[in-house]
């Protein structure tokens, strides 16, 4: 069996495992939230003039610290490991024993996300209003 063909068994398995328990119970808004994440950000292999912090790996993981199982998931080309927010909750939820991690692309440690963070609803506003972030120059 080819990569193309387990993948597009895989997906269809955790589609159909997904639908066969959201009509069983769905998780409420309150139990996806409450499921427990953090991003590790783990050193990679050194590449010659790259800034030494953007030598690394990225996963946002989900569920116990601890699990008995893991699930990996590897957005594509363009996508990120927010693309599976939604998902990676709700299979924790249907099954706590499951962490799932999600690959994030190194190219999000370029991201200047501390003017997000730490902005007020305001500035937020004005952020999507104009359409962007103030740029700063990469690290060196």
């Amino acid at each position: 069996m080819n990569l193309r063909s387990r993948t597009g068994l895989l997906s269809c398995v955790l589609f159909s495992a997904l639908a066969f328990s959201t009509a069983i119970a769905a998780p409420t808004e309150q139990q996806l939230q409450a499921v427990p994440l953090h991003k590790v950000i783990q050193p990679g292999v050194v590449v010659p003039g790259t800034p030494k912090e953007l030598n690394a790996s990225i996963t946002v993981r989900y569920g116990p610290a601890k699990p008995q199982r893991v699930l990996l998931l590897m957005p594509g080309y363009l996508g990120g490991a927010g693309d599976f927010d939604r998902l990676a909750r709700q299979l924790v939820v249907l099954d706590p024993g499951l962490a799932v991690w999600a690959v994030d692309r190194r190219a999000n440690l370029l991201e200047q996300r501390d003017q997000l963070e730490n902005a007020s609803d305001a500035e937020l506003a004005r952020i999507v209003r104009d359409g962007g972030l103030l740029r700063r120059p990469l690290p060196r």
